[in-house]
């Protein structure tokens, strides 16, 4: 029994739970990437074509819920689709924040905020001379407030997003545990 690709799946594991709380690293992808490469270099023993196929339809699944829920905390606190496109690229950008996890929130936060301001300011700046009412400027205090439903959205996105990796470590996990099992009773 090799014992190599046992090693690289373990540290495909790790790295793809803790890689989850960033969103710079695909956590799901590289477990699922172990979970390829296992099965390839061991024949697909104990790990087949249908924990595979689980495995790849979770990473799907991960993917989706983190900018879903991010841009749907932004959408829930007044953002408009400028504000949870500018959410969703601050998460990127807040990446050269050197603060873990805060960095994405504050990405999401500024990119949210940044982008809605903006938006707001263009549009008033393109209404007739005669809409505008010089009493009313871009509204500062909503659009923190769809800064902020982003940040929080990225929180709850990536609790999502780890819970499905911590997910993807249990199907991985199974196979192994039920061949184990069988082992004992032969």
């Amino acid at each position: 029994m090799e014992v190599l690709p046992h090693l690289i799946l373990i540290v495909c594991c790790l790295a793809g739970v803790a890689g989850s709380a960033l969103p710079a690293v695909p956590g799901a992808l590289v477990i699922f990437g172990g979970a390829l490469l296992h099965g390839i270099w061991t024949g697909w023993e104990p790990i087949g074509p249908f924990i595979l196929t689980v495995l790849a339809l979770l990473t799907v699944i991960s993917w989706g819920v983190s900018y879903a829920v991010t841009a749907f905390g932004a959408k829930k606190s007044g953002a408009s689709n400028w504000g949870v496109l500018g959410a969703t690229i601050g998460m990127f950008m807040g990446l050269a924040i050197p603060i873990p996890v805060l960095n994405m929130l504050i990405g999401a936060f500024i990119g949210a905020l940044g982008t809605e301001l903006l938006v707001r300011w263009i549009k008033l700046q393109n209404l007739p001379e005669e809409e505008v009412d010089p009493s009313v400027g871009v509204d500062g205090g909503s659009a923190a407030k769809a800064g902020l439903g982003a940040a929080v959205g990225a929180i709850v996105g990536l609790m999502a997003e780890m819970g499905v990796a911590i997910l993807m470590v249990g199907v991985v996990v199974t196979p192994f545990a039920v061949a184990g099992i069988k082992a004992l009773f032969n």
